[in-house]
């Protein structure tokens, strides 16, 4: 059986360096700090777990749809962890209107705080996509 793909596009290189060493001994792992370049590469590469940041522009302009709706939208059935930043996450009220706005636009995903938690996201993972 082939290894599950997971794409993780977020800016930070540290967040980066936890996903590789986190999940890159059990899945196929494709990372990419860079929106536009992952939404093309979801265009041509189906991928069954996609890990980004919730405040990630599509193209780079803060007024387009986050990145989040632009990848779901080319692959519908792609599992997704969203994760926010600490300071969203520490504002309760403001984390729940974002997560209840893309949960309105049809998104589903599980929800993932940052700092990023090793074991939360390895658990997160394989609850989602299995080993």
């Amino acid at each position: 059986m082939s290894m599950k793909k997971i794409l993780a596009v977020d800016r930070y290189e540290s967040n980066l360096n936890i996903y590789n060493r986190v999940l890159s001994p059990n899945y196929s792992l494709m990372i990419n700090p860079e929106p536009v370049a992952a939404l093309g590469l979801l265009r041509n590469e189906p991928v069954d777990l996609l890990i980004a940041d919730y405040s990630l522009p599509a193209t780079g302009d803060i007024t387009g749809k986050p990145f989040v709706i632009e990848a779901h939208s080319t692959q519908p059935s792609m599992k997704i962890v969203l994760t926010t930043s600490p300071v969203l996450s520490s504002d309760k009220e403001s984390l729940e209107g974002v997560l209840a706005q893309l949960k309105g636009m049809g998104l589903e995903f599980a929800h993932l705080p940052k700092p990023i938690n090793e074991e939360t996201l390895a658990a997160k993972v394989r609850e989602l996509i299995g080993e």
